[in-house]
Order: structure tokens, then sequence, then C-alpha cells
């Protein structure tokens, strides 16, 4: 009878673990179908030992960015970006402490940034981005629920707010000039100024605003439409720590879909489905069970008897036990001895690890003082070539000046001499004719000759000027390009080179750093005249220009001498001339390359053959303002 109310007892829990178990897997199988497997970390014995031996690592952390990161009321950090972190965490086997990142990202002392955009990490960062973000949204147009903008067309006109220091922000600035943008410091302002009718709409990352239209109250708003424009979000880590990162990058990598859409789904309140139960499938699990409440009652005596074999395998594994624990004793033994081995082995480690600390920071300075004295010789070569520009402006303005006091010599003689004429009652009708013919004459010199003294001065000084500053302002290319050839004829005046400016619109206005592009111009045009071309030899250089949207693709040309193919992967190398000792710093096309590189955020590619001359292509983005044909 007992054993009957222990059978029927067993039944109803199997039963109802039945049903639980049920409900569990039909609540998880729509994510259990697409679920993929976390891949193995295969980490290096590098990696392993340097993730060993640095156990205090600090990640730099944004305090309010809510939902990607921000802390709690009671001062924890919280958000996508820590749960990323967490899984981090676990699958390296370390724990890295959480810190408050610094306003301006040039300060930053941590191992490891863990939200940044690639836009903030310019050139001389010291945190190199991972390869690929763990975060992609989209830029979303928000409004009124009234209101209905699909795209970015509908707001021609519209008041629109950004967030005043957004990446988005410089876009829309920058591309399109119909909208009337209204600068917001905070997100809350700019929700605000759309409920109130202040703005119409307001155009922020998808993720961020989603999260602050629920959790603030904004229920009145709604997602309009959506934007070209991505809002993408990397973990950075130092560039000085290598291992760091590509332990990071296995890491990250071996988070399944699954565990991600997991954590994007929790911060970004997703509704869940509702569930419908398969009762067909209960009614089949309770008549199951009945089986097995059978099954169980016929096999309860045989369960008897295997209970007794089972009590007398259990004495025997305790005799096996015993043999065991003494075998543990004779192992600690050895793990004893290991240990001992291991401190010893530490210690070696350690001072090779100070030996290339030593190393490394002696090398670091090395090539700080490097870099020092490179870019100090880099400015130096700018206002090198301006003084090369004054001094063959001086000398080309000097003939014109030259010949105008020449004209006024002549004609203060001829003054005098009708003077001494007109005094002695010896003036003639003859006499005056002759003395106006010489002032026409003479004035018609002054005139061409004071004005291209005048042409010349104005021209050297709106390049000189642009030259010594880094002001961005608009200018048009076609004039621009002949103001600084008008500036550097002196240094072409006795060289039979033609150079003829092709297919540049004459309305077509850049914003840019105007110093800068003269620079670039500048340096090529005195690169084709020292290297391109031998002292007597006739050449054609060619400029033109292209627009691809709002870039500009400028194109460099000239038939001259070439480049060797050996020379020409060196040729932005710094120093690199092949005319040392003759006045060749090598450091006029290096001196383009950064400024197209760094300054302008663009790229220069070119392509040369030995008496074939050599062609460079400039890419400079967004500056084009007006002009677009």
């Amino acid at each position: 009878m007992v054993n009957n109310k222990k059978i029927l007892i067993s039944s109803f829990i199997l039963i109802f673990f039945s049903l639980l178990i049920y409900i569990a897997l039909e609540e998880s199988n729509q994510s259990n179908q697409t679920a993929i497997h976390d891949a193995p970390i295969r980490l290096t014995n590098e990696e392993h030992a340097w993730l060993a031996n640095n156990k205090n690592l600090y990640v730099s952390v944004k305090p309010g960015w809510a939902p990607i990161a921000f802390l709690s009321e009671n001062g924890e950090f919280r958000g996508i970006s820590i749960d990323l972190l967490k899984k981090v965490e676990q699958k390296l086997g370390v724990r890295f402490d959480r810190v408050q990142a610094k306003e301006d990202i040039m300060q930053e002392t941590a191992d490891i940034i863990i939200a940044v955009a690639p836009a903030t990490l310019h050139q001389q960062s010291l945190y190199t981005p991972l390869n690929a973000p763990y975060l992609d949204s989209s830029f979303a147009i928000y409004s009124k629920k009234e209101n209905d903008f699909k795209v970015l067309r509908n707001l021609e006109g519209k008041k629109v707010a950004v967030f005043r220091t957004s990446y988005i922000a410089q876009s829309l600035a920058l591309n399109h000039p119909e909208l009337d943008l209204y600068a917001a410091d905070i997100v809350e302002e700019a929700l605000d100024a759309v409920r109130s009718g202040k703005v119409d709409a307001y155009i922020g990352n998808s993720i961020i605003i989603d999260y602050t239209l629920i959790n603030q109250g904004f229920r009145d708003l709604k997602v309009s439409g959506i934007t070209p424009y991505k809002f993408k979000i990397y973990m950075a880590v130092k560039t000085n720590l290598p291992l760091l990162r590509s332990s990071i990058e296995k890491a990250i990598n071996a988070i399944s879909a699954n565990e991600r859409k997991s954590i994007l789904d929790a911060w970004t309140l997703k509704p869940t489905k509702e569930k419908n139960i398969n009762y067909k499938l209960i009614f089949f699990i309770l008549a199951l069970s009945s089986l097995v409440t059978h099954f169980l009652y016929s096999a309860n005596k045989k369960l008897s008897k295997e209970i007794e074999q089972r009590k007398k395998i259990e004495s025997e594994l305790l005799n096996e036990h015993n043999k065991l624990e003494s075998s543990e004793f004779t192992i600690r033994q050895y793990l004893n001895d290991l240990k001992l081995l291991n401190e010893t082995l530490e210690e070696k480690v350690k001072e090779r690890t100070k030996d290339l600390e030593i190393e490394v920071e002696e090398r670091k300075a090395a090539e700080r003082v490097l870099l020092e004295t490179q870019n100090a010789l880099i400015e130096k070569e700018k206002f090198a070539s301006l003084g090369v520009l004054v001094a063959g402006v001086a000398h080309e303005v000097n003939t014109p000046i030259g010949v105008g006091v020449t004209a006024i010599s002549h004609l203060r003689e001829k003054s005098h001499d009708l003077i001494d004429l007109y005094r002695t009652n010896l003036i003639k009708r003859s006499n005056l004719e002759e003395y106006f013919e010489v002032i026409v004459n003479a004035t018609r010199i002054i005139e061409i000759n004071l004005n291209r003294a005048s042409d010349l001065v104005r021209s050297f000084k709106e390049v000189s000027v642009d030259q010594s500053g880094e002001d961005i302002r608009e200018i048009n290319l076609l004039a621009y390009i002949q103001q600084i050839l008008m500036s550097l004829q002196p240094n072409f005046k006795k060289r039979p080179i033609n150079i003829e400016l092709s297919n540049i619109n004459e309305n077509l206005v850049l914003k840019i750093q105007a110093g800068a592009f003269s620079q670039v111009i500048s340096n090529l045009l005195l690169n084709s005249l020292h290297h391109g071309f031998d002292e007597n030899q006739p050449g054609l250089i060619t400029i033109s220009a292209v627009i691809e949207k709002q870039d500009l693709v400028l194109v460099y040309e000239d038939d001259g001498k070439g480049v060797p193919k050996e020379n020409l992967r060196k040729i932005f190398d710094p120093f690199f001339t092949t005319k040392k000792g003759s006045g060749g710093s090598g450091l006029g096309l290096h001196v383009v390359f950064n400024i197209i590189n760094q300054t302008f955020f663009g790229k220069i590619d070119v392509r040369s053959e030995v008496d074939k001359g050599v062609r460079f292509e400039i890419l400079i983005p967004g500056c084009v303002v007006k002009g677009v044909s």
C-alpha cells in the first residue's frame, strides 16, 4: 500500500513537471530555432600569459549615455555596452575595473574605451578601434503622431532639432542646407521642443531616442521615418596593447548572435509575443503519464531487487574511494614540488619583464624625439616654400615698378623742357603737341605697369596669408588656382612649360582650409618644375577637377620624365629625394600627403612611368558647396 501511494505521488509529480517543461520549451522555441552556439575561444600562449600578468585593467565608461552606458542611482554602471563587457569577462576569465570617461579623449588613461565612434579617434590617438562595431543603428526622424516625415526631403524648409555636438548635426549642416537646424544640448530638450511645436521634428539615434521615449514619458511622439545616416559604436583598445586587443576581439567574436540579440532586446524594450499553449500535447502528456504510472506499479518489485544490488555496488565504491584517498596524498606531494618550480619560474619572468619594460620606454622616448624632429622639419619646409614665393614675387614686381619709374623720369624731363620754352617765350604749338603725346604714352605705360604690380601683390597677399593660417573659408576653385599660378609665375617665367586648367567649372566653390590647399597645389607645381623637367625641356602641366556629390577629385598631370617604378612607392616618404645635395629636402610631397590625409581626411594616389610623366589623383571629401555640375 505504501509503495502504491509513492507511485501515485510520483505520477502527479511527473505530470506537473512535464507541463512546466512543455511551457518552458514553447516559450523559448522561437529563439532556440535560430540559436547559435558559442564559438570556442582559442587564445595563443602569449595572450594567455599577458592576461595572467596584467590583472589591473581599466575600462573607460561614459556615465550618461543610456541605454548604451550610464550610471544608475546606486552608482553602478549599466547599459548595452556593460552587458557586452560582462560577456567578454566571462569568455576571458578576467575582471575589468570601470572608470568614468574623460571629457577629452586625448586625456584618457584607461586601457579600453567601451563605446566610441571612429570619427573621434584621429591619427594621433592612443587608441585603435576593434575591426567591427558591436552596435549598428540608424538615425531616425521623430515627430508628433499627427505629422509624417518619411524621408529627409519631406523636411525641406522645416525646423529640425539635432544634438549640438553630434556627427549627424555636422553631416546635416554640410549636406542638407535646406533644413533649418535647431541645436539642443540634451535629448530631453530636443524632444520637448518637438512636443511643444518649437520644432517640426528631431533627428537622432534610434536606440537612444526609443529608450528615452519610453522611459521619460514622451509617448505622444513617434518615429516618422529613417535617414540614410548610420550610428556605429566600437570598442577601442590602447594601440600599444595588441595582445589585449586581439584577446577581446576573439571574445566578442565568440559571443553568439542569440546572446547579442538578448542583450539588445533587454534594453530596447521590444514587446514579447503571446504564446499559444498546445492543449492536444498536454492531453498526450497526461495519457503518457498514466501509462508510466502503470509501468511503475508493475516494476515496483523489480526495483526493490535493484536497490539491493545498488547497495552492494555502493559498498564496493566505498572501498575504491579509500584507495583513491591514499593516491591523493602522493599527488599532493608532486603538486607541492611543482609549485616550488613555478615560483622560481615566476621570478625569472618578472626580471625579464622588467628589462623589456625599460627597453620599451627607451624606444618610446626615441620615437617621440624622432616625431618631434620630423614635425619641425615639415613646418620648416612649409615656411621655406613661402620664402621662395616671397623672393619670386619681389623680383617680378621689381620689373613693372622699374618701367613706371623710367616713364615718370622721361615725363619729368619733358615737363622741364616745356617750362623752359614757356619762360623764354619760345614755346610753339608743335612743342605742346609733342608734350601732350609724351603725357599720353607715359601715363599709359605707368598705368599698365602699376596695375601689373598691383595684381602680383594682391595675388601674393592672398596666397601667402592663406599659407600662414589655417582658417576654413569659401574659395572659387578656378580663380584661386589662377592666383596661385600668378604667385608662382616668377619660378616658371624662364622655363618652356605651359600650365592648363581643364574641365574646372568657373562657378565651383569649395569650403576648405585655403592655406593647406594652396600648399598642396604649390608643392605639386614646384615638384614638377624641379624633378619632372630638365632645365630647357618643354612640357605641359594639366590641372582638372571632377565632382562626385560633395566630394572633389582633383587630377594633376605633367608629361615630364616620370618616376621609376622602384621610387614610386617611396615618393611620399619623408626625406626621400632624388636631388640630395642639389636643394631637394625630400619633404615637399610628404607635406602634400599629410595635408590630404590628416587635414582634409582624403586620399592621394600616384601613377607614373619613366618618360611618360606623372598623374596624381586627389580626393577631398565633403568640400563642395556650390557649382555642382
